[in-house]
């Protein structure tokens, strides 16, 4: 799995440094590096797999603070990074938090540790994000789309049973951009989001979406909606 996530990294790599790197690293566009998942062992082997999907990176390809010049930032060594910073496990694979202190991983992490035997990967669906700030820059997403379009061969390669989207509504139309168009169903009474997705291509798994867990916790939904996904996995993954 990790050896097939490379080969699609680096069929591209030339062309987004080309492309869509230099081009903008002197610009108010300025990249940062793709965000590249490597697979953990638990979830290659695991019975149920599930895909936790945010928005974008804010910033991405630095090591202790320092931005990776892009002679020496490969596809192996961001990969590195994606490991290092999602992928913490203890020597006897208890899982720990992936990620830093903030509500988006704190929530991950919460759902991660209920349910222990199915394996996490961590995705963006906008995968290049600004290289030095939060949100996303329309532009570098458009380069990205030509130059880097490899997220639907992610799907085949990683093969999730179900994909979570802490995306909010506000970022529904750059799913469809991605996956094309799906219909909505809400599974909960409740103002916020809580909708099965479900797309018109029926070779892409079952999905929800949800609000970003920085506005569930700034609504007082926080807990509400960790146990509401949570007995979600448990109904429709392992039932």
């Amino acid at each position: 799995m990790n050896q097939q996530l490379t080969a699609l990294y680096a069929r591209y790599w030339q062309g987004f440094i080309t492309n869509e790197y230099l081009p903008l690293l002197d610009t108010p566009h300025a990249a940062a590096f793709p965000f590249l998942i490597k697979a953990t062992q638990h979830y290659i082997h695991a019975p149920r797999k599930i895909m936790i999907c945010g928005q974008e990176t804010q910033g991405w390809g630095g090591i202790d603070g320092t931005i990776l010049a892009p002679e020496v930032a490969t596809v192996e060594i961001i990969q590195g990074i994606y490991d290092g910073f999602v992928n913490h496990r203890k020597k006897d694979g208890t899982i720990l938090k992936p990620g830093y202190n903030s509500p988006y991983w704190n929530f991950n992490g919460r759902i991660m540790s209920s349910n222990p035997t199915a394996g996490f990967v961590f995705q963006n669906i906008v995968k290049v994000g600004k290289a030095y700030e939060a949100g996303c820059d329309d532009t570098i997403d458009a380069l990205s789309h030509q130059h880097f379009p490899v997220f639907l061969a992610e799907l085949r390669i990683l093969q999730p049973d179900l994909i979570i989207f802490l995306t909010g509504p506000n970022y529904d139309w750059r799913i469809r951009t991605v996956m094309g168009n799906f219909q909505k169903e809400r599974l909960a009474n409740s103002p916020l989001c809580f909708d099965r997705l479900t797309f018109d291509t029926s070779a892409f798994p079952p999905a929800l979406r949800l609000n970003h867990p920085g506005y569930l916790q700034r609504n007082g939904k926080y807990a509400e909606m960790i146990a509401q996904v949570n007995a979600y996995i448990k109904q429709h993954l392992y039932a």
